[in-house]
């Protein structure tokens, strides 16, 4: 008789991503479809908020917020909120960014943290590179991933790999309307 039982973890987009990748198999992502129920931006705020006070649901609540709201319907208020904050620290934001492309479940939180990527010399920091790369083989990443990638002195080389690996690889992308 257990009396623990593991509770099954579920794998983040990226994560899938990646395994495909790795096995070299056909890629195969299900998003869920997001209609926006309106723009407040209070419930992101306060994940961002709490992610930078060190709490361990920030991540949980980008998702949960997101489930709800779409990226591209919000991000300049989003932009006007991060440029109205005082004293932020931009130092954290390749953390927080790396952190949303490649633990979320929710495409929406991943174009957050792919938008991220403005803020911070990404030259500097490879792994966010290879995630975008990665990222930018899904249809519904592409464009941005590439906008992200476009300032580095290796665009072209980046890009290029990208596209070899688009067609090599057979990618199928899905989506679905949640319940309500």
């Amino acid at each position: 008789m257990k009396i623990f039982k593991k509770k099954k973890q579920e794998i983040s987009i990226y994560n899938k991503l990646k395994n495909f990748i790795d096995q070299e198999q056909k890629i195969c992502i299900i998003f869920e479809k997001v209609e926006s129920k309106d723009r407040n931006i209070e419930g992101l705020e306060k994940a961002f908020f709490d992610f930078f006070s060190k709490d361990k649901k920030a991540l949980t609540e980008f998702d949960a917020y997101f489930k709800d709201h779409e990226f591209e319907e919000i991000k300049d208020k989003f932009q006007n909120f991060l440029f109205s904050i005082e004293n932020i620290e931009y130092q954290r934001f390749p953390g927080l960014s790396i952190l949303l492309m490649r633990n979320s479940f929710c495409k929406e939180t991943i174009k957050l943290g792919i938008y991220l990527c403005r803020f911070y010399p990404l030259e500097n920091y490879r792994t966010a590179i290879k995630i975008l790369a990665d990222l930018a083989l899904l249809e519904e990443f592409r464009e941005p991933s590439l906008e992200a990638l476009k300032n580095l002195g290796i665009f072209e080389l980046v890009r290029d790999s990208i596209y070899r690996k688009i067609e090599n690889i057979e990618i199928e992308e899905k989506y679905e309307i949640r319940k309500a």
